[in-house]
């Protein structure tokens, strides 16, 4: 009887033992080693710090002891980042990368570059899915499906305006600047009496037709300055979403080209407008340029902090047009995580408590407290005293509005401007949840950005013999590049969008 019950005990153990054997050999090929913590990495832009061990050192506590993984930043090179870019999606290299519109987000989704994360991030990550508002999600949809995590510090790329030195109108005694007409004044008042003084170095012609008329939505991006709006395309938000219309066609457009021809012959714009060489920020700084036309809200109000920074005795003001600043946008910078990675779950838990998690956050988006910043009283962020080889600079693709730090060095009229004229005008994109597909009329795009370039840009600039003549000239010349086949092609996607639309309610 004991050598039965020996036997059976040395059997009972065998088993436990094989068992146990087997268990951790199959933790040790999932984990790469019982020895192992998992390493994620992702594909990013920006600059590494010089003190970058720190960030790691930090880091790597972080996440060993919340999620037994450590998590690496590979910054891909600014002077080949798309096919640097496209190849890791193809090879799947990385773990996790940035993704936007300005990135072909939903090309890629579509060709299953990213992971598909409709269900898993509300399962696996709950507290995630909780923390961004439903119509990010629903916007960054693609067919009814999610395959990123959006950022919700809002675009306001539909706000532009002209940005200039107060200091100098006061001195010239020229009236508050609230309309073109008034920027041409002020330009007539500084340019003769200030040596070296450059006139206009971009046009507002698209940005102030798209801002005089808030009916107006891009297509392609919220940005009216960019893709299929250089040609002046958009749609309308009450009227009909799924007509094409042209900003071409606006009267307001006609009014600006006009004033920009007269301002050029007067010689209010800089000469070499069209070069490509004249740089807004560089010139301003450099007291070159009285004023510029901002391409959107934050350069005005970088340029805002750089100008009083360098130049404390300037006063730095801002005529803004006026455009609603639409936000929820699909195709806004978000994070994916690549088809192709081992570890999705650790991915997506990882961008949980990026998004859930103060100190996460704070890490991921600025660095070290004390070695890439410091935090004034106010919870505020302060650079001022960091080495600039130290600055974090990393592109902050992961932006959350609730957890988003204000800059102790910011414009000081940034908080009355971004109260009350931004955050008053914001509103959640129509067209929310659209993709655009160009595959089907990539040639006839080609063909336009000929047209843009030799014919457009220049009557925008305001050379020009006759601007009505020269506008009915470019919509023909528009017309014989294939703009007919884009409108219909775009019109279809709009209507099938709708029809997708209206079927989920």
């Amino acid at each position: 009887m004991k050598n039965l019950f020996k036997r059976t005990f040395v059997v009972l153990l065998i088993a436990v033992v094989t068992f146990s054997i087997t268990s951790c050999g199959a933790n040790e090929e999932e984990n790469g080693g019982s020895d192992k913590v998992p390493e994620l990495t992702m594909a990013v832009l920006g600059n590494v710090p010089s003190n970058s061990e720190l960030f790691y050192e930090k880091l790597d506590e972080m996440t060993k002891r919340d999620l037994g993984i450590t998590v690496r930043l590979v910054t891909l090179p600014s002077a080949d980042v798309m096919n640097q870019y496209n190849l890791a999606l193809t090879t799947g290299e990385y773990d996790m990368y940035l993704s936007g519109n300005w990135m072909n987000h939903a090309a890629n989704a579509r060709a299953n570059a990213f992971l598909e994360i409709t269900d898993m991030v509300k399962t696996v990550t709950p507290a995630l899915y909780a923390a961004i508002p439903k119509d990010d999600w629903d916007g960054s949809m693609i067919d009814g499906k999610l395959y990123c995590i959006p950022q919700t510090t809002r675009d306001y790329s539909t706000i532009s305006g002209f940005i200039y030195r107060d200091d100098l109108r006061t001195k010239y005694n020229v009236a508050e600047i609230k309309s073109l007409d008034d920027v041409a004044d002020f330009l007539r008042a500084v340019l003769p009496n200030e040596p070296g003084m450059s006139g206009l170095i971009a046009s507002p012609a698209r940005k102030y037709t798209y801002a005089k008329n808030h009916d107006y939505v891009g297509i392609d991006a919220q940005d009216v300055g960019g893709g299929l709006a250089v040609y002046g395309l958009v749609t309308t938000q009450s009227n009909d979403l799924t007509s094409v219309v042209s900003l071409l066609d606006d009267p307001v457009y006609l009014e600006v080209i006009t004033k920009m021809k007269q301002w050029y012959d007067e010689g209010l714009v800089n000469k070499d407008i069209l070069s490509g060489q004249l740089n807004a920020t560089d010139m301003m700084r450099a007291g070159t340029a009285a004023g510029s036309i901002g391409t959107d809200a934050r350069d005005l109000w970088y340029w805002g902090q750089t100008f009083e920074e360098t130049h404390p005795d300037w006063n730095i003001e801002m005529y803004m047009f006026g455009a609603v600043n639409y936000k929820s946008r699909s195709g806004q910078t978000s994070v994916v995580i690549g088809a192709k990675s081992k570890y999705p779950e650790l991915c997506l838990k990882f961008f949980e408590k990026v998004r859930t998690n103060r100190d996460y956050y704070d890490l991921m988006f600025y660095g070290v407290k004390g070695a890439n910043y410091n935090l004034t009283e106010a919870g505020e962020i302060d650079t001022q005293d960091i080495a600039q080889e130290n600055l974090y600079t990393y592109w902050t693709f992961w932006g959350d509005e609730n957890l988003t730090r204000k800059q102790a060095n910011r414009w000081s009229r940034f908080d009355e401007v971004y109260d009350g004229f931004v955050l008053a005008t914001a509103r959640v994109d129509p067209l929310n949840g659209f993709q655009l597909d160009t595959s089907a009329i990539s040639a006839e795009l080609a063909a336009m950005q000929q047209v843009q370039t030799q014919y457009q840009a220049p009557l925008e600039a305001g050379i020009s013999a006759d601007p009505v003549e020269d506008l009915e000239k470019l919509k023909i010349r528009y017309k014989d590049a294939g703009i007919d086949k884009i409108i219909n092609a775009l019109e279809g996607q709009l209507k099938a969008f709708a029809e997708y639309r209206a079927s989920l309610k």
